[in-house]
């Protein structure tokens, strides 16, 4: 199973992607957290503007849990979710 961040890593650079599951000790040790300080921001800026959506947690060891919660409460609520 892939996060939101890691399928868009492949469709980016599917290379990347490979490095990232399967060869972590290749990564770059300096990769600039700035990427990850915007997508922060913009994920608080959804949560504003979308009042009322269901919060999700990420939880790396658990994806298909997270997918099973996203999609129990699309069908309950159909409303902003976030994962965290």
């Amino acid at each position: 199973m892939l996060s939101k961040s890691q399928y868009t890593r492949g469709l980016q650079c599917p290379k990347s992607l490979w490095l990232y599951k399967f060869r972590r000790d290749l990564e770059n040790k300096y990769i600039d957290n700035t990427k990850f300080e915007i997508g922060n921001e913009v994920g608080r800026l959804a949560q504003e503007y979308f009042k009322g959506g269901v919060l999700i947690e990420f939880d790396s060891s658990n994806f298909e849990g997270m997918a099973e919660r996203t999609k129990a409460c699309f069908i309950k609520y159909f409303m902003a979710i976030f994962i965290v």
